[in-house]
């Protein structure tokens, strides 16, 4: 009985902020109204991860691939185009991280925008050529553009190698 009522704790703690955030806001005296709603898809997909079978069938759909695609980038550093990679390489980044968020019980529908992944490109491509890691890349950097910038300030950023990846 103590455990299924921790469980609701979270939940009334995080209702109870949504609801003081009007308040909040009017304690600073500012022209803004705050309001963040909250959407939840009512079902979706998940793993039972306490089943062997169901976890292990779940991994050899959508974790294991025979042969992973090739990346196949078509920008260039010298010519600071962003370019872009092949659509079968996104699917399979899209189900990799679809495959996490399953296992870890939140919903593994996640999809890809073009305009997000426009900016993402372009931000990957100044982290690039420059070396380097930042949410705000500053004007100076080789190949910067608005839309890096944008790009770098709302991505979870990540350094990979795909040396010898085509």
């Amino acid at each position: 009985m103590i455990i299924k009522s921790l469980k609701i704790i979270p939940g009334a703690i995080f209702i109870l902020l949504l609801l003081s955030l009007p308040l909040a806001a009017n304690a600073f005296q500012t022209d803004y109204i705050i309001y963040l709603p909250l959407i939840q898809k009512q079902s979706f997909s998940w793993v039972n991860t306490l089943d062997r079978d169901e976890s292990l069938e779940f991994y050899q759909e959508n974790y294991l691939r025979s042969e992973p695609p090739d990346i196949h980038w078509t920008g260039s550093h010298a010519s600071c185009d962003p370019g872009t990679t092949d659509p079968d390489y996104k699917q399979a980044v899209l189900q990799r991280v679809n495959y996490f968020r399953g296992m870890a019980g939140v919903p593994d529908e996640i999809t890809f925008s073009d305009e997000l992944n426009e900016k993402a490109q372009a931000a990957a491509l100044v982290m690039s050529v420059n070396g380097t890691l930042e949410h705000e890349p500053p004007e100076t950097w080789t190949c910067y553009s608005s839309l890096a910038d944008e790009g770098a300030g709302s991505s979870n950023l990540f350094w990979v190698s795909m040396a010898g990846k085509q």
